[in-house]
């Protein structure tokens, strides 16, 4: 390859490169033009009534659990799989329902943690909070 041969290669991918860079700031400006207008709405990560499966957004919170969500899913372990059934309560809670207000006679016990806490992958009953 020549000297004016490489050079000429370079100065071509210089220009590819530079289209690419001038193309993508006019998308972003355009993108930002009609956002601002209201003329295109993208969701944010945290706007009211976002819900993603199990999750919904919540101001004060972040994510918290969709209340009245109910699935039967499949996980798989190992080579196996198993149907799971995630159930969440009127209150956001894992389980069945209960009244908010506790009966005179009786211990109320809530479990807080992790995914292990929740029991990921087994069904509501599985949970050792259950």
């Amino acid at each position: 390859m020549s000297f004016f041969s490489r050079h000429k290669a370079f100065a071509n991918l210089l220009l590819l490169l530079m289209s690419l860079l001038v193309t993508l700031l006019v998308l972003e400006g355009v993108f930002r033009v009609l956002v601002g207008s209201g003329v295109l709405s993208l969701p944010a990560g945290g706007s009211l009534g976002r819900t993603v499966g199990l999750y919904e957004y919540d101001e004060s919170l972040g994510w918290k659990n969709r209340p009245g969500f109910d699935k039967q899913k499949r996980y798989k372990y190992g080579d196996e799989y198993r149907e799971v059934r995630e159930r969440i309560n009127a209150l956001g809670l894992r389980g069945k329902d209960v009244e908010l207000a506790k009966p005179e006679a009786g211990l109320r016990v809530v479990a807080l943690g992790c995914s292990r806490t929740y029991g990921y992958g087994v069904s509501n009953g599985e949970a050792y909070p259950a």
